[in-house]
């Protein structure tokens, strides 16, 4: 996306999750904000569902492997596989899917390393680790409902400066985080020697 737009990431969407992001995404846009959208469902047999969900809501959105991406405001459907951390690299806000509906929410250090503030909703067990070190830090907000969306969609659209403030928290938590895997062999070799 080129332009001044926010861009917004949903990344690794779930069915179900819709529910509460395609309303308040359609009222933004019917409002006239000037927001970017994309949406990155979890698995490529789900491009068609959210394709439909999106018209359902009455969203018009372009296809990633179709068209250009516009330069200005709109919504992106992602069906193409492997490119969701590309997109998280130039996302303001991230919302980490998995988390609204109860599949046990996915790694919100995708997007804390390209310093994007991040939101995910109540269902972390799968990550609750790093999603307590996020909410600490101030990088990851909680959504539970529309009301919480939309108050997180207006200061996206209010407050720039204290996203990208959050997103840079969640950057440092991710640096105090990597290496984890190196961390996990070392200590594995260890206990064999």
């Amino acid at each position: 996306f080129g332009g001044e737009n926010a861009v917004l990431v949903l990344g690794s969407l779930r069915p179900g999750e819709e529910n509460f992001w395609f309303p308040e995404i359609a009222r933004a846009l019917q409002a006239g904000r000037a927001l970017s959208v994309i949406v990155a469902p979890r698995h490529k047999e789900k491009f068609d569902f959210f394709a439909q969900r999106l018209q359902e809501h009455a969203i018009p959105f372009r296809a990633w492997s179709k068209n250009p991406p516009p330069a200005q405001a709109g919504v992106v459907l992602l069906d193409t596989y492997g490119e969701l951390e590309t997109v998280y690299s130039f996302a303001d806000l991230a919302f980490v899917g998995g988390s609204l509906v109860d599949w046990g929410g996915h790694n919100p250090l995708e997007p804390a390393c390209y310093g994007a503030c991040m939101a995910m909703g109540p269902y972390a067990r799968n990550v609750s680790a790093i999603v307590a070190d996020l909410e600490a830090s101030g990088a990851l907000t909680r959504v539970t409902s529309d009301s919480d969306i939309r108050k997180l969609l207006d200061e996206m659209q209010n407050d720039a400066v204290a996203m990208r403030r959050r997103g840079e928290n969640g950057r440092t938590v991710w640096q105090l985080h990597r290496g984890a895997s190196e961390k996990i062999i070392d200590r594995l070799q260890n206990i064999i020697r």
